[in-house]
């Protein structure tokens, strides 16, 4: 080989090389890879989130859509592939690039780490195993079963030990395919199994509850004592609608045939395993869930569910087990974010479940994963790396500026607001009594606003200049004209209900109802709130079948709606069957609509029994309640001396008992606490109150003595029908003082919280902090940014307070649902836009934080007009976990900065274009990528920290749950921003436009996983966010993107070579 020959291979070796080590093959792996993850989220809607995972995350090769009837499929490289791609242009960038230094060891750390962790991603996809171990209380297992993977079993039962033989699901599905009976020997017995017939997944039933199934031909076990016929079915990707396989199969010997069995997974966990006898021995013969045996037993000693008071949603459960291996053992609690590591395998508290008995069983997850400690080791050295890397950057920023690192945060309480005094009773003062709701102790004033909200979407209801007068004033002070009105607009007000309204007029605050007023005129005085407009229909055609019109109003009365309930429960019913995917508008208003009024039912009987007719006060019919025990247990002391018992008595009784135990099981809002202050117990709702007085007294507080607390809301009622404001005002302050405890502090705080509504008046700040440094810009006014910043910076004070005083209340960290990451998003922005400002001193910093501010605050507040309790209560799995902390604090933290970055790059491309004395544009660059730069650490870190969470709570890292996609998509983004910068592929401008992409993939990880309805650990669903997110906001940002291809009209800009 010549020089010339040896210089060009050696040419050749290096562009090989080099283009193995380049960043626009990173960027590219980067687009390929979101690519991969968004199309795979898209498919997990259809196609379930394991089985998306094995095609797409978990192989070499993909193609898109899954569908195999699709007419056109477009290969993919798969996560195999690409992760394989990425460990090798890491390799070879830092063969190739890198230069050791102090300033390097960082960026060293962040790929060594990333590298770690791509090689624990194969690890784990390859040799990680899944399954559960089910155990009935009292019971022990010595082995764990898969979720979906089968096998046929053959069990020879003997005192010494059974002896096992499995043909597991893959050689069953090389038959089926096949479509031909085949032999499977069962070595170590003398059996031969002919598998005649094999389906993934089939119904069976009775042969008379299937009349178009295939009959089942057996001759041994259950098909031989039953007529069965069986349906094949499609494959189930859907965890919620598991397969159930079936197979036909015959056992022979060399000498004979033992038959033909018909099996089946359901049939196996409903009946049991179908045994026969052979050469003296007993046999077992299923199709069952892959076992998994382990040299060691778990027994259950003791199962725990505990929910909060009142509701279904689990609080905590664990199991008390023992574990025994050979002659030693040892008691562990395992319960949800508690496991048990023994022997290379972990166990989690997974569900639980009651046997056919009723016995109470635990359901254990059971996770091998031999590279389950790699994760927790890269990612810990590249977040040290991503803190070294950019540390150094900011330090060298810094000196360069000569600047001081000083901040200094002022933190406190809200304090409690005045009240002007009125001159007659607050109603405000009813609004503070405690009740139990959702599992937590609230207001009234909580429950009032949450559920007019949801039936209304506002705190309020307004009423039309008309309605001000028949129900504000008092008959007698209507004109004619105005009487002649309301009998043609509102002919529903009898003059039954003029009466009432004579005695006491609806309390209106600027022609409005305030929730705490509309509240008590529900439970209260049932026949005006009736006729009130209280439902919002947004849709005409469920309007019209409550009996409104939408060309007059969007509201409807609860009478509207009972006058056609029938039509409407049909209607919802309807709906409800058809999978959520397939709902349209009027389907999902329809459920809306139905969900309010069974809500507006409940409220009707909280405190009183709200069906009473208006001569019948509520202190008549306990009276009765009452006489009628007593001379039942009079009868009953009779009845000893012979004497029988009076049947109209006891129908009497009976009566009541039925009519009070309605009340205990539908009512859902707890009135009175336990004697016992600190018990946990559920409060006695009306029902339980009612019937508490033949339970027992040490328990249940006695509601009906004279001054028990369901005798004063009774009399609450009359005073309030009569207008008797002294009289409301004395009852509510001696209920309030009756239900004084432990929860007393926090529900009058919440009360005061609600009123103050801190984030709406925040919400204004922020859009005046934006119009001020406009103005400013407009008018060369210097004051007045400076005005606009000192108000971010009371704004950012006051937010502060606000998230540490609901943090109190929630006594949570702060972010724990939809609702609570826009007021973090929020704050974390405006945290951000205050650093800049003090920087830089142009605006640009105090506009973009102050825009994210507030449309993350708008979108809070619309999460909020749906009526949820934002202060729910959290599930056990999320609950008192320091790494489920973290991890939602900082990747919300990582959604502010993302926003930050694109909104200052919008900023940029529109001055650019627009402002012609614009000349901030690489101040501005460097802002953008210092905050992208913490958004890279922040959406790392935390969406790391979730992997952690998860792996503690379930047993794995990564699930390619739809939230989990979302998250690492901003991860990637960021990412890929700045390996577009480092490697030249785009400049200044280029880069403020995948800023401003970038608020689309933040938008969509945010809020778009949740619109697609599947997945482990979305904080919420929200439909109707459907049109902002795809029709508005999307393309607002590609609007804003587009910006950066017009001329550059600015003077001072300085351009980028």
């Amino acid at each position: 080989m010549n020089s010339e020959e040896h210089q060009k291979k050696a040419d050749s070796g290096r562009g090989l090389v080099d283009t193995l080590a380049s960043l626009k093959l990173t960027v590219l792996l980067l687009i390929l890879s979101m690519i991969l993850i968004l199309l795979g989220t898209f498919e997990q809607v259809h196609w379930g989130i394991w089985h998306v995972q094995k095609v797409y995350f978990s192989s070499w090769l993909c193609f898109y859509p899954m569908d195999p009837t699709a007419p056109l499929r477009i290969p993919l490289p798969a996560g195999f592939t690409l992760g394989a791609l990425l460990i090798i242009n890491l390799a070879f960038a830092h063969v190739r690039h890198f230069k050791a230094s102090a300033a390097k060891v960082g960026n060293l750390m962040i790929h060594a780490g990333l590298l770690l962790l791509l090689g624990g991603g194969f690890v784990t996809a390859i040799y990680q195993e899944e399954s559960a171990m089910i155990i009935p209380e009292g019971e022990q297992r010595n082995y764990s079963e898969a979720f979906r993977d089968f096998e046929i079993a053959l069990v020879e039962k003997s005192t010494a030990g059974d002896v096992v033989v499995t043909i597991p699901d893959s050689i069953l599905r090389d038959i089926a395919a096949k479509k031909t009976p085949a032999d499977v020997e069962l070595p170590g017995t003398p059996y031969t199994l002919v598998v005649q017939t094999y389906h993934p997944n089939a119904m069976i039933r009775a042969k008379s509850q299937m009349s178009d199934g295939i009959d089942l031909k057996a001759t041994q076990g259950i098909g031989a004592r039953t007529e069965l016929a069986y349906k094949p079915l499609p494959e189930s990707y859907d965890d919620n609608k598991p397969n159930a396989p079936t197979a036909i199969v015959e056992l022979k010997t060399k000498e004979k045939s033992l038959g033909i069995w018909a099996l089946n997974l359901n049939l196996t966990e409903s009946f049991d395993a179908q045994t026969f006898e052979d050469a003296g021995k007993t046999h077992e013969l299923s199709l069952r869930r892959t076992r998994y045996y382990v040299p060691f037993t778990v027994q259950l000693d003791k199962f725990t569910h505990e929910k909060y008071p009142g509701t279904e949603t689990p609080k905590r459960f664990a199991s008390d087990v023992t574990l025994k291996e050979g002659a030693s053992s040892f008691p562990f609690n395992i319960s949800m974010n508690q496991p048990l590591r023994h022997a290379g395998l972990t166990f989690f508290q997974s569900s639980f479940g009651s046997t056919k008995d009723g016995k109470d069983l635990s359901v254990l997850q059971v996770v091998r994963n031999p590279g389950w400690l790699i994760p927790y080791i890269s990612v810990a050295l590249m977040s040290l790396g991503l803190i070294w890397h950019f540390g150094v950057s900011l330090l060298r920023f810094l000196r360069g500026r000569a600047a001081k690192a000083a901040a200094v945060l002022t933190l406190g309480f809200l304090t409690a607001t005045a009240d002007a005094a009125d001159a007659g009773w607050n109603s405000r003062e009813f609004g503070t009594i405690p009740v139990q709701s959702g599992g937590r102790v609230v207001p009234i004033e909580t429950l009032a606003t949450g559920s007019l909200l949801q039936m209304r979407s506002r705190t309020s209801i307004s009423l039309s200049k008309l309605e001000r007068v028949a129900f504000g004033q008092r008959p007698s002070t209507w004109t004619a004209e105005q009487r002649e009105a309301i009998a043609k607009e509102l002919p529903t007000l009898s003059t039954e209900l003029q009466a009432l309204l004579e005695k006491r007029p609806v309390r209106l605050t600027g022609g409005a109802i305030g929730s705490v007023d509309w509240l008590i005129e529900v439970c209260f005085r049932a026949p005006i709130a009736r006729h009130l407009p209280t439902f919002r229909v947004e849709h005409p055609n469920v309007l019209k079948r409550v009996g409104g019109d939408p060309e007059k109003s969007l509201y409807v009365s609860w009478d509207g709606i009972l006058k056609n309930s029938a039509e409407l429960s049909k209607a919802a019913e309807q709906a409800r069957k058809r999978p959520q995917a397939d709902r349209d508008v009027e389907d999902r208003g329809l459920l809306t609509l139905e969900s309010a009024a069974r809500q507006y039912a409940t409220l009707s009987m909280t405190f009183i029994p709200g069906d009473l007719p208006l001569d019948v006060t509520p202190r008549r019919e306990y009276g009765a309640w009452i006489s009628a025990l007593n001379r039942a247990l009079t009868e009953m002391n009779a009845s000893a001396t012979g004497k029988a018992f009076d049947p109209e008595l006891q129908k009497t009784v009976k009566t009541f008992v039925e009519r009070y135990q309605d009340f205990e099981r539908e009512g859902v809002i707890g009135l009175m606490p336990p004697k016992d202050e600190t018990s946990l117990a559920r409060w006695d709702n009306l029902g339980a109150s009612l019937l508490g007085i033949i339970k027992d007294q040490k328990a249940h507080r006695a509601g009906l003595a004279e001054d028990g607390i369901i005798t004063r809301y009774a009399d609450f009622s009359m005073a309030w029908r009569e207008g008797k404001d002294d009289d409301c005002a004395r009852l509510s302050s001696a209920i309030a003082a009756s239900l004084k405890g432990p929860w007393t502090a926090r529900a009058e705080a919440e009360a005061r919280f609600g009123r103050l509504q801190p984030f709406y008046w925040l919400l204004i700040a922020y859009v005046v902090v934006v119009l001020m440094v406009l103005v400013s810009w407009t008018t060369g006014s210097e004051g007045l940014r400076v005005w606009g910043y000192r108000l971010l910076i009371v704004s950012f004070i006051l937010h502060t307070a606000a998230l540490l005083y609901r943090m109190w209340l929630h006594d949570r960290p702060p972010v724990t649902n939809l609702y609570s990451t826009g007021i973090f998003v929020a704050w974390g922005a405006v945290g951000m836009g205050i650093m800049l400002e003090r920087v830089w001193k142009n605006g640009i910093g105090a506009v973009a934080t102050g825009v994210t501010g507030f449309v993350s605050l708008i979108v809070a507040h619309n999460l909020g007009l749906s009526g949820e309790d934002n202060l729910e209560s959290v599930r056990a799995v999320l609950d008192t976990n320091f790494w489920l902390a973290t991890h939602v604090t900082i990747v919300t933290l990582g959604y502010s900065a993302t926003f930050v970055a694109g909104l200052l790059g919008a900023l940029h491309l529109a001055l650019r274009a627009f402002k012609k004395d614009y000349n901030w544009g690489d101040s501005v660059a460097r802002a953008a990528y210092g905050i992208l730069a913490f958004a890279v650490i922040a959406s790392f870190i935390g969406t790391m920290l979730g992997g952690i969470w998860a792996d503690q709570s379930w047993g794995r890292f990564w699930g390619w749950d739809p939230k989990e996609n979302g998250a690492i998509l901003i991860v990637l983004w960021c990412a890929l921003c700045l390996h577009a910068r480092w490697g030249g592929l785009v400049r200044r401008e280029g880069l403020m436009q995948l800023l401003i992409f970038g608020n689309i993939v933040t938008a969509w990880s945010w809020f778009g996983t949740n619109l697609l309805g599947v997945g482990l650990h979305s904080y919420g669903f929200t439909e109707t966010g459907a049109f902002w997110l795809y029709y508005v906001f999307c393309p607002s940002q590609l609007a804003l993107i587009a910006l950066g291809w017009l001329p550059d009209r600015s003077k001072g800009a300085l351009k980028t070579a």
